[in-house]
């Protein structure tokens, strides 16, 4: 019995020492699982095209949720120094991948073998902005001015060529990113982001104008992530996936831009502030437009305009090709949607071709007719105004608040001024205080009472103390409504002073003749009386 107990016994330690050692082994297998999983993961760097900002806001997310991890991927992010190009950092291998712009096109040309992996930026920020000093300023205002351009705004370069204004002539100063130059009147222009350089000119109030090569339709591309040709066919897995993952944190980013600015401010840089990275992200959605295209997608035929934009200016050959510049992530997709839209386009097209003839020749008759009309009015408006400014009476119009907005030559002459000192200014500002209070009163009366009066004003003017016939009418638009008030006032003053000379004669010739007629009366009563005073001496004699 206590035999048969000892072997139980010695069974039940075996036991629990196989198990122990299983615990064991089991442990270590999991820990050699996560050191096998950690090492697993590919370390790659991503170049940045610039400092941290928002800029790169989805890349942050795609490390900070996990979305490179769960792709195998450990990324390190690296900034851009002064002085290093893109390109070169990555074709060096100090980066796997990087982020640059348009100008990719031009180092493909220049035989470097670089790959468009997917569009983030739809639109490029750069912008050209300049001080607003007046409302009819446009981009040939800038010819001879000081413009600081960057060397990376191609897209600004072929605008203004295409608005026919050559970078020749312009003074070209090197750009220093600073937009006080542009505060303080050091520059005329300058090339700027929407994303960055509107932020410090909207909080210092500057008023300015931003022209964007879009408007006159060069359309470029902003961020662009690339890699090489020798990173896809070694490690084409790894480029898919650092793709997908990067998609994944660009449509997280933009969805939660105010986690992300945190996180910048939190793990990154504080260069800038909160205030100013959320407006960034709010800058990037219009050029991104994540509701509208999908995140990455790039459009052959863009890329293409691209290039043609860039052979117009001499930087490329024409019909470059695109073969292996553009990355295609599912290179079996399916053709049929594709067949299938061309057949609908091209049977349209077969539709629709005498349409389009008719339509042509419509607007070629339409566009003629226009421009006679164009012409004849031209002609009306030159006549009209040889007229006006050749007659010598004031002609002018004013808006609601008695500004003038149109004068002719008189108006000038008589107030001593040139247009651009009257226009946009009341008749305060011209005008003695009794004087221009009467005028503006009698330009509000006759608005109010909506019809035209004809009326009798005396200025100032630089001929001295005038009296004007003033014929005055409200100025109505298409629904009716009272936009100003026009006015032709004649010069009077002389013929006033003769009908005042001639009135004082008439009163003269007026007292003259009744002092004949008294004086005829006078000597009538006379001559009576001595005839009866002749009668009465007669008499006195007689008796005497």
């Amino acid at each position: 019995m206590l035999k048969v107990t000892h072997q139980f016994k010695a069974k039940g330690n075996f036991s629990r020492l196989a198990h122990i050692q299983f615990l064991c082994v089991l442990t270590l297998i999991c820990q050699l699982c996560i050191a096998s999983s950690s090492h697993a993961l590919d370390t790659v760097n991503l170049q940045l095209r610039w400092k941290h900002q928002f800029q790169f806001a989805g890349y942050y997310a795609a490390k900070a949720k996990g979305y490179y991890r769960e792709n195998g991927l450990d990324v390190n992010f690296i900034e851009a120094e002064p002085g290093k190009r893109i390109v070169d950092q990555v074709l060096a291998g100090k980066a796997q991948y990087g982020i640059d712009v348009s100008t990719l096109l031009l180092e493909r040309a220049a035989g470097k073998p670089v790959v468009a992996l997917c569009v983030i930026f739809q639109h490029s920020p750069i912008v050209l902005i300049t001080a607003q000093n007046s409302p009819t300023q446009n981009l040939h205002s800038l010819i001879g001015k000081r413009i600081m351009l960057d060397k990376n705004s191609d897209e600004i370069s072929a605008y203004l060529n295409k608005e026919g204004v050559s970078t020749d002539l312009l003074s070209l100063i090197k750009h220093n990113f600073n937009v006080q130059d542009l505060i303080d009147g050091k520059v005329d222009a300058m090339s700027a982001y929407v994303t960055n350089e509107l932020f410090f000119l909207n909080k210092a109030g500057f008023h300015y104008n931003a022209y964007s090569p879009r408007s006159g339709g060069i359309d470029f591309y902003g961020d662009t992530l690339f890699t090489t040709e020798q990173e896809l066919k070694k490690h084409p897995a790894r480029v898919k996936a650092f793709r997908e993952a990067s998609l994944r944190g660009w449509k997280y980013a933009m969805a939660h831009p105010e986690e992300i600015a945190d996180l910048i401010l939190s793990d990154y840089s504080h260069s800038k502030t909160r205030e100013h990275l959320l407006f960034e992200a709010h800058q990037m959605a219009t050029l991104i437009q994540p509701d509208l295209v999908e995140l990455g997608y790039m459009n052959p035929g863009r890329w293409q305009h691209i290039a043609d934009t860039y052979a117009d200016l001499g930087m490329l050959p024409r019909n470059f090709s695109l073969d292996e510049f553009l990355f295609d992530p599912d290179p079996r997709h399916d053709q049929t949607r594709i067949v299938i839209v061309a057949a609908i386009l091209a049977a349209c097209l077969a539709v629709t071709l005498g349409f389009v003839i008719l339509l042509r020749k419509m607007v070629r008759l339409k566009t003629e007719a226009l421009k006679n009309a164009n012409q004849e009015l031209t002609k009306q408006g030159n006549q009209m105004s040889s007229i006006i400014n050749g007659t010598n009476d004031a002609v002018f119009i004013k808006d609601t608040k008695g500004r003038y907005i149109i004068v002719n030559n008189e108006v000038e002459r008589l107030f001593g001024k040139s247009r651009a000192e009257i226009i946009g200014r009341d008749d305060s500002c011209l005008l003695a205080q009794n004087e221009s209070n009467l005028l503006m009163t009698n330009d509000r009366e006759i608005m109010i009472g909506g019809k035209v009066v004809t009326i009798e004003e005396q200025i100032t003017t630089v001929d001295g103390r005038k009296t004007y016939l003033a014929t005055k009418g409200p100025i109505h638009d298409e629904s009716g409504s009272i936009t100003g008030l026009f006015g032709i006032s004649r010069d009077i003053t002389e013929r006033k002073q003769e009908a005042e000379e001639k009135t004082r004669l008439e009163m003269q010739l007026l007292q003259s003749q009744k002092m004949e007629s008294v004086g005829r009366l006078a000597g009538g009563v006379a001559h009576d009386f001595n005839n009866i005073l002749t009668v009465i001496l007669g008499q006195a004699q007689s008796v005497f």
